[in-house]
């Protein structure tokens, strides 16, 4: 009951009714006249809208994609391994080509100089140091690629150059004159000389009675025929020595009993007449530039195949839209709406 200052009360008749119902052990909840009046509805959960997950078909999945996966790629593996050695076989092809003509260049030019030494060495033993001179003036000017030619006498002494006499003579090093003991032409290797700064291949040869003549090559003039030449990255040309000197290079070349590194292709061409060596490298990467783009085109469609092959079926809780698409494209959207059930409004 409620009193005057709107406060509930309790009937005797309800307190005696309260005590009846108390158990020993605890004490009851109070039930007022209200609670009686207004039921109380239990709150209702809404219902969650996370779809279910079913873990089970997942894992069942998995090893079929695996098995898909492995068969579409086994097949592209040797074709990835055939395009791969056509593409190294292909860089090896352009080198040896390279080096090639850088031998055959490197033998011209070392075969005329052998032709200028033998002819001065036989008409510039009867001559005297200003005939001399004048000689070996118009044998450089008519070579395009010598610079100087020289004079040395038996006591190893510049005594002469197509410039002219010397005067005093210059004591010349052993290490830059050739070997008197081989009668034949020798390279003596990438020489700074007194008269000519400038780095310089020299090639002498030993004379009877008048020491050594010399002449001054200039070392461009064996590797300008690759200067335009795009070598790629770590790619290189190199003329060297027998003995592993360099005397010409374009790029940073390995020596010749340096152990070439994994990421290079190398191919090394030996003079059969000179004591020269041509060394030509070039970059593994640089060499698979175009079997990227053949990489580019294989994984796709294998990839796609893949993608073909783990397509199933709807499942039974699944409703599929099928839909002919010979038809024209307004037929199959039509189609389409139709079997979504998506009713259609009149244009206004």
């Amino acid at each position: 009951m409620v009193d005057s200052r709107g406060r509930w009360e309790e009937t005797g008749r309800e307190n005696t009714d309260l005590r009846e119902r108390t158990p020993e052990r605890g004490i009851a909840p109070l039930t007022t006249s209200l609670d009686r009046r207004l039921p109380v509805t239990p709150r209702e959960e809404p219902p969650s809208k996370v779809c279910p997950v079913t873990p089970r078909r997942r894992r069942s999945q998995l090893p079929l994609f695996l098995l898909v996966t492995c068969a579409v790629l086994l097949p592209i593996i040797p074709v990835l391994w055939l395009s791969y050695s056509r593409a190294i076989a292909r860089a090896e092809d352009s080198l040896r080509v390279r080096t090639d003509i850088a031998l055959q260049r490197a033998d011209r030019i070392l075969r005329m100089a052998d032709e200028t030494l033998q002819r001065l060495a036989r008409d510039i033993g009867s001559l005297s140091l200003v005939q001399a001179a004048e000689l070996m003036q118009r044998t450089v000017y008519y070579q395009p690629y010598f610079r100087e030619a020289g004079l040395i006498d038996e006591s190893g002494n510049l005594v002469c150059t197509s410039l002219g006499p010397v005067a005093p003579p210059i004591a010349v090093p052993p290490e830059h004159k050739s070997n008197p003991a081989v009668p034949t032409m020798q390279i003596v290797g990438l020489i700074k000389t007194t008269v000519m700064p400038t780095e310089s291949i020299i090639v002498g040869l030993p004379t009877s009675g008048r020491g050594e003549v010399n002449l001054l090559i200039d070392p461009s003039t064996l590797i300008d025929l690759f200067a335009e030449l795009d070598l790629g990255p770590n790619g290189s040309i190199a003329f060297l020595t027998s003995d592993g000197k360099v005397l010409a290079s374009r790029g940073s070349p390995p020596g010749l009993t340096a152990k070439t590194p994994s990421d290079l292709i190398r191919l090394d061409r030996r003079s059969e007449r000179f004591s020269i060596v041509v060394v030509g490298t070039s970059s593994r990467l640089w060499a698979l530039r175009d079997w990227r783009n053949d990489l580019a085109i294989i994984l796709p469609v294998g990839l796609l195949q893949s993608q073909f092959a783990t397509l199933e079926e709807p499942g039974a809780d699944e409703r599929p839209i099928v839909v002919d698409v010979a038809g024209s494209p307004p037929d199959i959207v039509a189609e389409i709406i139709r079997q979504l059930g998506v009713p259609l409004r009149a244009p206004v």
